[in-house]
């Protein structure tokens, strides 16, 4: 006796609108024979008018779910729609939450749903990028972390009126900026982060189930989904969602970098191995058998080259997982004889004082701060 989901975007809409859900027209008839015709005719104008209001109210909403029992005559029990209850079979990120399709990393790169994945990205991308678009931004974000991807669009002018806040400028063809964000086993939220994706139109919809210790398996399936766009993008910037980006400064040095610059970034080096259990940084010796990491681009912010890409994430998927993404997939990309190059400029900041020169500055997660923070870049870069 499970329930059925009908969407709104199905064609036969008046199919699933029936008065006899909510009638039982051989019980009604005996009664209707002793009303006179005048009233007869009211009565079919009030049903009628009342059945049309149920369809321009129900119609007036793109997105909603009809729930129904498994009765073929039981009657509507439930109307749907909105961010705390989104249900919408048609739309890719609400299809994987309603049929429980995300899974743990890796993502097998010739799942059957990889071209449904690349369709959704390629909806995300058009809305926010152009052919002409020189740099992809795109921000790992958790699924809870609502209130910093906002802060990061008003930052970007996206729900505001004032879209000068991050480049001086309005927003450009030539650099865009989209979320990663992954799934839960919290369906509630999951429906959440799916209506935040509809209504905003800037988040690709990863189906891996989220957990920090796994980070790479979501980089590196957007990276290879957004290599799937077409334009001519040469950069992919991948940042955490505490980090802002100077856009004014980085897209100068994007445009002189060589092709055998292919990830760029801090690279930290004798780094040594965290051996605590209990640590949020543990890796065994099982994971890593070394006690001093080889050279590697710290997580913050990793820019790559889309040549790379296809290669980097076809090693991934044959390569033991190092539970620290940034040695990880460092560890792929000299894998595949490439060097990492080391920019001072990506060197990690918190202080925008001291960040002048710099093309990330971590702001942090509290919205006041992060707010301060912005607006104290924003003057440095009026005053300049």
């Amino acid at each position: 006796m499970g329930t059925k989901l009908l969407t709104s975007n199905s064609r036969n809409f008046y199919e699933y609108i029936k008065i006899s859900a909510y009638f039982d027209m051989k019980k009604v008839l005996p009664i209707l024979a002793f009303l006179s015709k005048k009233t007869m005719i009211v009565l079919k104008f009030s049903i009628l008018f009342l059945c049309l209001y149920v369809v321009l109210r129900v119609a007036n909403h793109r997105h909603f779910a009809i729930v129904v029992s498994g009765k073929s005559n039981a009657p509507i029990t439930n109307i749907s729609h909105g961010q705390y209850n989104f249900y919408d079979l048609d739309y890719f990120p609400s299809f994987i939450t309603i049929s429980e399709l995300f899974r743990p990393g890796p993502f097998p790169l010739n799942d059957s749903l990889i071209d449904q994945m690349v369709l959704h990205t390629k909806s995300v991308f058009e809305k926010n990028c152009h052919d002409t678009t020189e740099l992809v931004v795109f921000i790992i974000s958790g699924p809870h972390n609502f209130d910093m991807r906002q802060n990061i669009r008003n930052a970007l002018g996206k729900d505001s009126p004032h879209s000068h806040v991050l480049n001086n400028s309005k927003p450009t063809k030539e650099h865009c900026t989209l979320f990663s964000i992954g799934y839960t086993s919290d369906v509630r939220l999951n429906q959440q982060v799916d209506w935040e994706a509809y209504t905003k139109g800037d988040v690709i919809r990863v189906p891996l189930i989220e957990s920090y210790r796994e980070t790479a398996h979501k980089i590196i399936l957007t990276l290879f989904l957004l290599n799937k766009m077409k334009g001519s993008f040469q950069y992919i910037l991948k940042i955490d969602d505490d980090i802002f980006v100077r856009i004014n400064k980085l897209l100068p040095y994007i445009r002189k970098l060589t092709e055998s610059q292919v990830f760029i970034g801090h690279v930290a080096k004798n780094k040594g191995r965290v051996r605590d259990p209990k640590h949020k940084w543990y890796v065994s010796d099982l994971d890593y058998p070394d006690k001093v990491y080889k050279p590697y681009v710290l997580g913050f912010s990793e820019l790559f080259r889309r040549n790379i890409i296809d290669r980097l994430a076809a090693q991934h998927s044959k390569t033991h997982l190092i539970p620290m993404e940034d040695i990880h997939i460092s560890y792929l990309v000299n894998k595949l004889g490439y060097n990492l190059t080391n920019e001072p400029r990506f060197y990690y900041c918190n202080n925008p004082q001291n960040c002048r020169n710099r093309f990330v500055v971590d702001i942090g997660k509290n919205i006041q701060n992060r707010n301060k923070l912005i607006a104290s870049i924003q003057s440095e870069q009026d005053s300049t």
